[in-house]
Order: C-alpha cells, then structure tokens, then sequence
C-alpha cells in the first residue's frame, strides 16, 4: 500500500495540452523552418488551393479563364502562387524582425473575450520575451500575394482594387483561421492552417 501523500494535482502532459500564452517560448530556427514548409507545401495548402479553384471555377472569377477543368487548372495555379509568396513574404519578414505569428489558444473564459482575442491575433505576434505587438509580417505578405500575383491575371482582374480585395480576403481568411483554432476541439485544429 502506497503512504498518503495528501492532495494530488494531475495535469496532461504538455503534448496532450492546448498551446497557451503562459506556455510561450521563442520560436527556434527550426520551428521557424517547419512551419514555413508546411504553409507552402503541407497538405492543408493544397486543400485550399482545390477549394479556392473549385468555388472561382463554379463561379467562373476571372471569367477569362472559363468554367472548365482548364480554368480550374488556372485558378488552382494562381491561388498556389499567391499563397506561396504571401507565405514566403511572412516567414521572411517574421524572421527579420524577429515576430513569431504562431497562434496561441487564449486561456480566456467568454465567448467575446476569446473572439476578441482570435481576431486580434491576426495583426499582432509574439516578440522572444512573451509580449504582443503589431506584426508587420502578418500584413506585408498578403499584401505581398495579393500585389505580386495581379502580373498574372488576367485584364479583368488585375486591377488595384483586385488587389485590395485579394488582400482583404487573405486578412478575413487569417482571421477566420484564429477564430476555427480558438474554439474548434483540439483534435480537429490540426487540420486547420
């Protein structure tokens, strides 16, 4: 028989649990590296790509590229290209500068104080000691994607504010992913980008 020890906390392990503020450590070389890889060829990159087409194709956005599995090619290509320089931009910036936009899960009770923490997520990263400030990678490589890829457009959607628009997707996309991570079960965040 084992002797009482008194009262016995049990926590998961860190594997097991929710990645939290308080759990913050800088970011290394190598997680910087891996997660710059998987937001350019992990599998959840090509998910979207396949959506992204698939919806401009039934929609047939740019109309140049006609609804078919030619234009479906097109747009697949296009939406790839952005999204390979706006992620490429980030990481690069992010790195200068020393930001590390990885997504911590808030601790916070309330729904609108987690909401309010998600969406502010999108505009501001983490510095090596623990503090949030303005993330300049989080804006300049959408913006980086949305500008870029308006060279291989074609006419009908190459224009400044196609690019705008491109550019506020890609925010409102971002934004949406904070919202899914901060309050989507744990087993399924894995999916998310």
């Amino acid at each position: 028989m084992l002797p009482a020890t008194g009262p016995q906390t049990w926590s998961p392990p860190a594997e097991c649990r929710e990645r939290l503020p308080e759990d913050y450590h800088p970011i290394t070389r190598t997680e910087r590296t891996h997660l710059y890889l998987d937001s350019v060829i992990g599998p959840q990159v090509f998910l979207f790509t396949a959506a992204s087409a698939g919806v401009s194709t039934a929609a047939n956005v740019p109309h140049e590229w006609e609804a078919n599995s030619r234009g479906f090619g097109y747009r697949a290509g296009s939406f790839y290209g952005q999204t390979l320089i706006a992620n490429t931009v980030q990481s690069g910036v992010a790195w200068a500068r020393g930001e590390d936009n990885r997504y911590f899960v808030s601790g916070e009770q309330g729904t609108w104080r987690r909401l309010k923490y998600a969406v502010s997520s999108a505009f501001l990263s983490r510095r090596d000691n623990g503090t949030r400030t303005f993330s300049i990678a989080a804006i300049a490589g959408p913006a980086a994607g949305a500008a870029i890829s308006r060279a291989w457009q074609p006419p009908s959607n190459s224009g400044v504010g196609d690019a705008a628009l491109s550019f506020g997707l890609a925010i409102a996309f971002s934004v949406g992913s904070n919202v899914a991570h901060e309050f989507m079960p744990g087993p399924l965040r894995k999916f998310l980008p």
